[in-house]
């Protein structure tokens, strides 16, 4: 029987090998003829095989945001009942960073003239948390859980990538403390430094600053 099963595995790989060089065999010799007909279904099943993790990755990545974007919602209906703000911070600062990012797109989201642009995986997005667009302008978002000061590098890369953009502003959003000259260097600018109470305002009522509504106004024709 097991004989039987041998021989018949063996068929089957042997049809399913010459299906698939009859396939591939007239695209290796046209564009790739110095290549060695034996290396053809090597080739071929590792061309299929990283086909199929890129696939597998990209729908784990897609269902994993999905959960964090769900949950930003759900921590967004408790946070709205907080009324304290150390109460909003505490939150946060046990909140999973990639989440917290989904939140304050939720939150922005929640203006009907924003249009906010959510950000294919977390990790190689060079440094931005997420982009929004208002009247056509684009703005961006960078989200830090800081529990000391902020790091002013940190604002400077964003207010460099803001420029490398032509975004025409940014929101640095943080939990931590800012120190007076980073405030004063980077709130006169595009760059808007939210923090405090101004950061709850944003996440539990999804206010935006003044000034940046200011920069999101239309071009006068």
């Amino acid at each position: 029987m097991s004989i039987d099963f041998s021989e018949s595995l063996d068929a089957f790989v042997y049809v399913l090998n010459q299906s698939i060089l009859s396939i591939v065999s007239p695209f290796f010799n046209h564009y790739i003829p110095a290549l060695s007909y034996s290396t053809y279904l090597p080739i071929t099943y590792l061309s299929v095989l990283l086909m199929m993790g890129t696939i597998y990755l990209k729908f784990d990545i897609s269902k994993d945001k999905r959960w964090r974007i769900e949950s930003s919602k759900s921590a967004l209906s408790k946070l709205k009942g907080f009324e304290s703000p150390a109460q909003v911070f505490a939150y946060l600062r046990r909140m999973d960073p990639f989440t917290f990012e989904e939140l304050l797109l939720t939150s922005i989201n929640r203006n009907s003239f924003v249009k906010i642009e959510r950000n294919s995986k977390y990790t190689g997005d060079g440094g931005i948390d997420g982009r929004f667009y208002i009247n056509g302008k684009l703005f961006l978002i960078q989200a830090k859980r800081y529990k000391g000061y902020v790091k002013t590098a940190d604002i400077e890369y964003l207010h460099e990538k803001a420029l490398e953009l032509n975004a025409a502003g940014a929101l640095f959003v943080h939990t931590g403390k800012t120190r007076s000259v980073a405030f004063s260097k980077y709130t006169n600018g595009k760059i808007f430094i939210v923090s405090g109470h101004a950061m709850c305002t944003l996440i539990q009522k999804g206010k935006l600053p003044r000034d940046l509504l200011k920069l999101a106004q239309p071009n006068e024709a």
